[in-house]
């Protein structure tokens, strides 16, 4: 089974507060139901997104948790994250971060980092 693609991840993490501004409208407004079906229909989709954050969370901490590499396909070891970001460890590539920005939403980034720890030497947007 190959494992899932971190690109997807990093987007799914970029696409989670724009739910939970959807799910805010529909507190602000509980009357309209425009904005209590946007409301469900956010919650329905986050709710399962929050299950596998906190399972791909216990796998993070016992070491078990990998990508596939968005620059070479290979299984990769994620190998630290927090807040709004993620590492993963390539056996070609080295190690490779994942950003996503909470505003604005859907803002995202992955790239190649250095030796040094700083931004990409060959760190390419994808």
């Amino acid at each position: 089974m190959k494992p899932p693609s971190f690109k997807l991840w990093i987007k799914i993490g970029a696409l989670v507060p724009l739910l939970f501004i959807c799910i805010f409208v529909g507190f602000v407004f509980p009357d309209s139901t425009v904005s209590k079906g946007l409301s469900f229909v956010a919650s329905a989709i986050l709710i399962p997104l929050c299950l596998m954050g906190g399972i791909m969370g216990v796998l993070l901490s016992m070491n078990r948790l990998f990508f596939r590499c968005p620059f070479c396909s290979a299984k990769s070891r994620a190998i630290g994250g927090g807040g709004r970001c993620l590492w993963i460890e390539c056996p070609t590539c080295g190690v490779i971060s994942g950003t996503f920005s909470r505003f604005p939403p859907l803002t995202w980034r992955i790239e190649k980092e250095t030796d040094q720890g700083g931004d990409g030497e060959a760190g390419e947007d994808v």
